[in-house]
Formats: structure tokens, C-alpha cells, sequence
């Protein structure tokens, strides 16, 4: 579940650096911590950023957080366990 949240994370994380590295975009936002920061990178190396961040969040979202359960249930006779039998 946590790998999952995470994924989503950083999948939104990605998404965002693609769509804010916009040409327009990043000249038209006045966040003071952020503008800055934006101005001064490169735009390839945010470009970059955002499509490994959306790959690390596609790659948990596929890959992680799967819960495996196993294919046999136990069979009971009183308290003991006398087999196990395939779901």
C-alpha cells in the first residue's frame, strides 16, 4: 500500500515538472521559492527530472505493492490441521 501512495506521488511529481517546464508556464509563475529555482536550472535537466520521477512512480504502481496470498487454506479438524486445500 505504502508503494503504492509513493508511486502516486511521485507520478504527480513527474507530471507536474514536465507540465511546469513549459516554456510559457514557467515564466507565468510567481512563487518566490519556486520561480527562481526554475529560472535558473536548465530546462533539459527538469525535463529529465519529471520523466524519471513519472517512471519511478509508473514502476511502483505496476511493479510494488501487491499483496500475495497463498493458494492453499488450511483444512482443520478441531485444532489441528489435517491438509490444505487450493482456493
Amino acid at each position: 500500500m505504502i508503494k503504492k501512495i509513493i508511486g502516486y506521488v511521485s507520478l504527480i511529481l513527474g507530471a507536474a515538472l514536465l507540465v511546469i517546464n513549459i516554456g510559457a508556464l514557467k515564466t507565468k509563475l510567481n512563487i518566490p521559492i519556486i520561480t527562481p529555482i526554475l529560472t535558473s536550472v536548465p530546462s533539459l535537466y527538469i525535463t529529465i527530472a519529471g520523466v524519471v520521477l513519472a517512471g519511478i512512480g509508473l514502476v511502483l504502481l505496476f511493479k510494488g505493492g501487491t499483496s500475495k496470498q497463498s493458494p492453499e487454506v488450511p483444512i482443520y479438524h478441531g485444532n489441528k490441521v489435517v491438509g490444505y486445500r487450493r482456493r
